[in-house]
């Protein structure tokens, strides 16, 4: 085989792989693109809800939500205690964390957990290595919001 035959194949092989390069980075930025717009769908709709919830629970519904028990209150904790799996100061609403992961609220224990793992297959910094820096930045963001969203619900959840 002579040399120009050898270089024209080298060449059709570092195209090909080139094309393939990019055909993969192309779609993992509509990915990076098309989970930016779920969670921003998915946050303005939880935010809606959770204000609608505030508009018509007033003072009545409040005790509902901490779980007191009975007459006079016999379930509710007094005093600076927090109950196991309760929302710690600068800690958001549990609808929001579900957005972020974009799942249900009803969703099973082993089910949150597939989700998560499914996301950080698709946000963690390690996979997307081979994209810009600037999305490579974004996405080491949304795998962080993952990651705290995941373990603050599993934490609220081991408390009910």
């Amino acid at each position: 085989m002579s040399y120009r035959r050898i270089m024209r194949r080298i060449n059709r092989i570092v195209k090909a792989t080139i094309h393939d390069a990019m055909d993969r980075l192309t779609r993992e930025e509509q990915e990076l693109a098309d989970f930016d717009e779920e969670l921003r769908r998915a946050a303005s709709s939880a935010s809606r809800k959770e204000e609608d919830r505030s508009r018509t629970a007033g003072p009545a519904g409040t005790g509902a939500r901490t779980g007191s028990s009975g007459a006079g209150g016999e379930g509710r904790q007094t005093g600076g205690t927090r109950a196991k799996g309760a929302r710690k100061p600068g800690e958001k609403d549990d609808a929001y964390y579900y957005a972020v992961l974009g799942v249900n609220p009803h969703i099973s224990d082993e089910e949150l957990r597939k989700t998560y793992r499914s996301l950080m297959r698709t946000y963690h910094p390690d996979r997307v290595s081979s994209i810009s820096a600037e999305r490579q930045a974004e996405a080491a963001e949304k795998a962080k919001c993952i990651t705290e969203a995941y373990h603050i619900l599993m934490r609220r959840r081991r408390g009910r």
